[in-house]
C-alpha cells in the first residue's frame, strides 16, 4: 500500500497554461489520447417496459458524486436518459459545467442510465482511478470552464472536451498516486462519518450547543458565470474561521435570501 506520494527532483514547463510545470519525465496528452468517450447508449429500439435508475446532472455533486437516482420505464423516461457507463468509467457534466458534476463509476453505478448531458470517459491508456482524480483537479476543471460556451447555461461539447490536456506519469506512478489519493479520501470520509455520528449522539442527549446564528455568512450567487469566484470567496471565508453557506445549485436570488434568513445568518 502506498503511504506517500512520489517526489521528483526535476521539473519542466508543460507548455500548457493550466498545467504549469510538471515532473520532467511526465507526458502532456489530450484526453482523447488516453480514453474513449460516449461508447454506449440505449437505442431507440429499447423495450418500452425497460426499467432504469436515471441520473441527471443535478443528481451528481463534485463532493459526493451520484447522490440520487430516479426510477423510470423507458417509454416515460426523459429523452436525454440514454448514456450507459461501465465500471471503471468516469462521468463528467458537459452542461452547467460550473457544477463540476463528476464521479467514478463502480459496479453499482454501472447499472444506472445517465443523462446525455454527461460525457462518459472510458479509460484505455490510463489508470481508471488516476483518470477520475485528474479530471476533478483544478488543472482540468479550469480548462473546462475556459472552453465552455454560454453565459447562464455554460456547455462544452464532447469534441472540445476531448481536446483538453492532462499531465500523465508512468503506469506504475499512476497506480501509486491513485492508491495514495484513494486512501486519503477514504480517511477523510471516515473522519466525517465519525464526526457526524458524534453530532447525532450529542443531539440525542441534548448536549449540542445552541447558537443564535446558524451561519456567519451566506454567500449569494446571483450570476452563475461568477460561481467559481464566489466559491473562492467561500473558501477564503471558511479559512478565516467563519461558518459559510451558499446555494449548491443555481437558485433564484429571492430563494437564496429566504434560505439565508432560515439559517439565521449573522451577516
Amino acid at each position: 500500500m502506498t503511504t506517500k506520494l512520489p517526489t521528483y527532483d526535476k521539473y519542466k514547463p508543460s507548455g500548457v497554461e493550466w498545467l504549469g510545470e510538471i515532473p520532467e519525465h511526465w507526458e502532456v496528452v489530450r484526453l482523447k489520447d488516453v480514453c474513449l468517450v460516449n461508447q454506449d447508449s440505449l437505442s431507440e429500439d429499447t423495450k418500452k417496459s425497460y426499467e432504469m435508475d436515471y441520473v441527471d446532472i443535478g443528481s451528481v455533486t463534485f463532493e459526493n458524486g451520484v447522490t440520487q437516482t430516479e426510477k423510470y420505464i423507458f417509454k416515460n423516461a426523459p429523452s436525454r436518459a440514454r448514456r450507459r457507463a461501465k465500471a471503471g468509467d468516469t462521468i463528467i457534466s458537459t452542461v452547467r459545467t460550473y457544477l463540476k458534476a463528476i464521479d467514478y463509476i463502480n459496479e453499482q453505478k454501472s447499472q444506472y442510465i445517465f443523462s446525455t448531458g454527461f460525457a462518459i470517459l472510458q479509460p484505455v491508456k490510463i489508470n481508471s482511478f488516476f483518470l477520475s482524480f485528474t479530471v476533478k483537479s483544478d488543472a482540468f476543471t479550469n480548462q473546462v470552464d475556459v472552453f465552455s460556451t454560454g453565459m447562464s447555461y455554460p456547455t462544452i461539447n464532447s469534441t472540445n472536451l476531448c481536446r483538453l490536456y492532462l499531465a500523465v506519469p508512468s503506469p506504475s506512478e499512476q497506480t501509486a498516486i491513485a492508491q495514495f489519493l484513494d486512501r486519503k479520501t477514504a480517511l477523510i470520509d471516515q473522519a466525517i462519518d465519525i464526526k457526524q455520528k458524534q453530532i447525532e449522539l450529542l443531539k440525542a442527549r441534548g448536549l449540542l450547543p445552541q447558537f443564535d446564528a446558524g451561519v456567519d455568512v451566506f454567500v449569494m450567487i446571483e450570476d452563475e458565470t461568477l460561481r467559481s469566484q464566489s466559491l473562492k470567496l467561500v473558501q477564503d471565508l471558511r479559512a478565516a474561521g467563519l461558518v459559510v453557506e451558499y446555494a449548491l445549485t443555481p437558485t433564484k436570488p429571492d430563494k437564496q435570501f429566504k434560505r439565508a434568513l432560515e439559517l439565521k445568518t449573522g451577516r
